[in-house]
């Protein structure tokens, strides 16, 4: 994007650090139970938007576990379900 812009620096002079953030390939977070591993319950994939997603995916979570009432709608359920990439259709 900046041709040249690390002209004449020295990588290994370089201090720093990169935080890689975990994204699924359709960029929402992964929430339920695993289909491969029954019992298995994930909340992964929050990438950048982790702090705001967190509260909120914990929750949707926790409610699953505990077969309470959701606390988001079902279209969106259905698009975080930890199970949508092994689905067909």
């Amino acid at each position: 994007m900046l041709p040249g812009f690390g002209a004449g620096v020295a990588p290994e002079s370089l201090d720093g650090r990169v935080a890689f953030r975990a994204m699924s390939v359709d960029r929402l977070p992964v929430l339920g139970e695993l289909p491969a591993e029954p019992g298995l319950f994930a909340c992964l994939a929050l990438a950048s938007r982790g702090m705001t997603w967190a509260a909120l995916a914990a929750e949707t979570v926790a409610s699953r576990i505990d077969g309470d009432p959701m606390p988001v709608e079902r279209d969106l359920l259905a698009a975080l379900d930890a199970g949508r990439f092994g689905k067909k259709g």
